[in-house]
């Protein structure tokens, strides 16, 4: 083989790993240019599961939610668990902090369903739950309202498992503060990111917030949006994602709105 034969294999070679590199950390969040209005399962499909399981994301897959809503939380040897509660007493057998235990403890008690019966299912891992949402191909939601964003290794953490589960291009997270948020966006622009907005109050400084972001989703609850302000988000080209949709009648009212996405605790595909 020639020098120059040599040099151009290389060169081949080369420019064919670099899309493989670059497509793992790019986001093309395919999902917000869908067409229709989806469901998302706020803590999973809690219709048929407990609150934040397993069962909970097969659950949304089995009925054909889009998305799942959960809540992350870091257990004392640093495991990241889904749990809503800073405690699991409401929603386990067992008792207590989630800091102040460890991963092994909190996998001794089980999880109960929506009408307090124990049940079979433990705490779940976060990335259990990354993988069985990657398998049926279930988006997620992360909740940043738990734990603590300021930190950057609870969130670098948190990033990393998504990744691993190459589930970055599905997902999205909320995230309350503002100073967060830019460092968020700062260390990880190709991230989809949301904060909890109110049309009804602030709808223009909330689109201006969210332009900030290459990738971006406007959160709010069903009572704090209206026809006029929908239409404004919309028209800025941001999509939309309701949550606290449990009757019919605000389900019909939040479609009537065109949101990519309604959250829902009751209501089936």
């Amino acid at each position: 083989m020639s020098r120059f034969t040599k040099i151009l294999a290389i060169c081949l070679s080369i420019s064919l790993m670099f899309p493989v590199i670059a497509s793992a950390d790019t986001n093309t969040a395919s999902w917000l240019n869908w067409k229709y209005t989806k469901l998302s399962a706020h803590r999973g499909a809690q219709v048929i599961a407990p609150e934040n399981s397993l069962a909970g994301v097969k659950g949304a897959h089995k009925l054909g939610y889009a998305f799942i809503e959960i809540d992350v939380r870091q257990t004392q040897d640093k495991h990241y668990i889904l749990m809503h509660d800073p405690n699991i007493d409401r929603t386990t057998s067992g008792y207590g902090f989630v800091a102040d235990q460890t991963l092994a403890q909190l996998r001794v008690p089980h999880l109960l369903n929506n009408k307090h019966k124990l049940t079979t299912e433990q705490i779940p891992l976060l990335k259990d739950v990354l993988a069985t949402a990657k398998k049926y191909n279930v988006g997620i939601n992360i909740d940043g309202t738990k734990g603590d964003w300021s930190d950057d290794k609870f969130v670098s953490g948190i990033v990393t498992l998504v990744k691993k589960a190459n589930m970055y291009n599905k997902t999205f997270f909320i995230i309350p503060n503002s100073k967060d948020r830019a460092k968020f966006h700062k260390k990880y622009p190709n991230a989809t990111i949301s904060f909890i907005g109110n049309p009804k109050k602030r709808v223009k400084s909330d689109i201006k917030a969210l332009k900030k972001y290459k990738y971006r989703i406007y959160t709010t609850h069903i009572k704090n949006i209206d026809a006029k302000s929908a239409k404004a988000i919309r028209a800025s080209g941001i999509r939309i994602h309701i949550y606290g949709v449990n009757t019919q009648k605000d389900y019909k009212r939040a479609k009537s709105y065109k949101p990519l996405l309604i959250e829902t605790d009751k209501i089936k595909p």
